[in-house]
């Protein structure tokens, strides 16, 4: 039961993100009247959430060359599922931020540049990943 519980609250924690993604870079992409202190709340989540989700896709780029060269399994399929999650909300907020310009806000484009640490990272880790 306590695993369900874990995996359930982890779901919502990336079902909550998405949709801050999309609330941001899409919906509002400029403050409204009268949604100050919710868009705040929003904002804040999306960094919080992404800086975790980064440092689990960090952690999992480190481990897979250990877990071919040792066999031992060393992700789980939910801790894939939120590498792609994390992959994808990266994409999805480039193109928040191709298609709003100059209207994006900041965090979206914080997130957006995101991409190109996570494709320094993937690519130090291939160059150093040997072949059996």
């Amino acid at each position: 039961m306590p695993n369900t519980a874990i995996l359930f609250i982890g779901f919502l924690a990336i079902a909550w993100y998405y949709y801050c993604i999309i609330y941001i870079g899409f919906l509002h992409p400029v403050a409204q009247d009268g949604s100050q202190a919710f868009r705040e709340f929003v904002k804040l989540s999306i960094p919080a959430l992404s800086g975790t989700l980064a440092t689990f896709v960090g952690m999992v780029l480190c481990l897979k060359p250990l877990e071919t060269l040792n066999g031992v399994p060393a992700v789980t399929m939910f801790g894939w599922a939120a590498c792609l999650a994390y992959v994808v909300s990266l994409i999805l907020a480039v193109y928040a931020w191709s298609k709003n310009g100059d209207r994006t806000d900041p965090v979206i484009i914080g997130l957006a540049k995101l991409l190109l640490g996570l494709f320094g990272g993937a690519l130090a880790v291939a160059l150093n990943v040997t072949a059996k």
